[in-house]
């Protein structure tokens, strides 16, 4: 476990911004060893030549394999987010984007476990994240001090894996998901742990809100092509605060090739770089919806089955939306409004307004 002191609260700086950095929160830990194959392979191994010899229905026929969306695959899965570390500490890896962290935090039972630890248990968590706050979803975690946090700086993508890796003397993580996750009806319960810095910004949300129902836009996707444009946002705060709602602006700015966050928007209340990962999810939570790009907000909106009007370029829905993907899982959910930024109109807006009210 690490020996250093970690960070316990971002606080706000002078500037109402969040004081300190990622890497000074990663710097404060330590590499862990390397660690074992997945328990849910080492189940699979066995288990799945029994159930070929039963004919089950989770073989594929074809590839005489568990299939990829079955019920026997999911169980596989779920074991494999807990490995267990040379020296018997659980390591649970957090991998792609940020939106790729939440599917793997609503679909694999990390938080759950890690809650129901006993005094005497530890854990470690591996993110091999495009974003260097996603650490932060463990910082304020009621069982903290039990959990080592490390993650792979800098990564950019699975090509990195085997450098992170090696930085990190561990080995690199095991990509078991389902093929399109799921998000019943009201969506699915999962507790964020935001900071004291958090529930100040929040508490300041709610009294500006006046009791009008909240809003929250994300229109940054990282990169200015994908980042909803300003005139169109404009028109859509307008929108909002005539129907009665309070806009809430989230964002954070941070390096990456040629990321770029929108700027605020006129009429919004401004809490870019405000509030922390667990912090923007909780907002997100007790929001009447969300105004999104193709983003971790949008990916997020999905699992809460939030009202959401979610609007991209037109490459981003050749790319995504022609068919259901696992980045697309949502789009067919009856609250979801989305078109490309080339197609929207008002009918769009007044769809979006018209699913907040039922």
């Amino acid at each position: 476990m690490s020996t250093k002191p970690v960070p316990r609260d971002f606080g706000l700086g002078a500037d109402g911004r969040l004081a300190i950095s990622p890497a000074e929160f990663l710097a404060a830990h330590k590499p862990a060893p390397r660690p074992r194959p997945g328990l849910g392979d080492l189940v699979s191994k066995i288990a799945t030549p029994i159930a070929r010899a039963l004919n089950w229905d989770c073989i594929d026929p074809a590839t005489k394999d568990l299939k990829p969306d079955s019920g026997c695959a999911g169980r596989r899965d779920a074991l494999n987010a807990l490995t267990l570390d040379a020296d018997n500490i659980p390591r649970f890896d957090l991998h792609g984007g940020l939106g790729d962290v939440f599917m793997d935090l609503f679909e694999r039972p990390v938080y759950d476990w890690l809650g129901a630890m006993k005094a005497e248990d530890r854990a470690r968590v591996v993110f091999w994240c495009s974003n260097p706050f996603a650490p932060e979803l463990f910082q304020w975690h009621p069982k903290r001090e039990q959990i080592e946090v490390l993650a792979c700086q800098n990564w950019n993508g699975s090509h990195h894996d085997t450098a992170c890796a090696k930085a990190l003397g561990i080995k690199p993580p095991r990509m078991n998901r389902s093929l399109v996750p799921r998000a019943p009806e009201g969506g699915l319960p999962l507790e964020f742990y935001p900071s004291p810095a958090d529930l100040v910004v929040l508490e300041e949300i709610r009294i500006a809100a006046a009791d009008r129902p909240i809003i929250v836009l994300a229109p940054g996707a990282g990169e200015a092509v994908r980042n909803i444009p300003r005139a169109m946002l404009g028109e859509i705060v307008s929108g909002v605060i005539v129907a009665g709602f309070f806009p809430v602006q989230i964002g954070r700015h941070y390096p990456r090739g040629s990321r770029h966050e929108p700027p605020h928007a006129a009429w919004a209340h401004d809490v870019i770089g405000r509030l922390s990962v667990p912090g923007t999810a909780r907002l997100a939570q007790i929001s009447a919806g969300m105004v999104t790009c193709h983003s971790a907000m949008n990916i997020l909106a999905w699992f809460l089955r939030k009202p959401q009007l979610l609007l991209y370029p037109d490459p981003v829905g050749s790319a995504f939306f022609r068919r259901t993907t696992r980045w697309s899982f949502g789009a067919d959910f009856p609250e979801t409004t989305h078109c490309p930024f080339s197609a929207f109109c008002p009918h769009h807006f007044e769809s979006f307004l018209a699913s907040m009210k039922t």
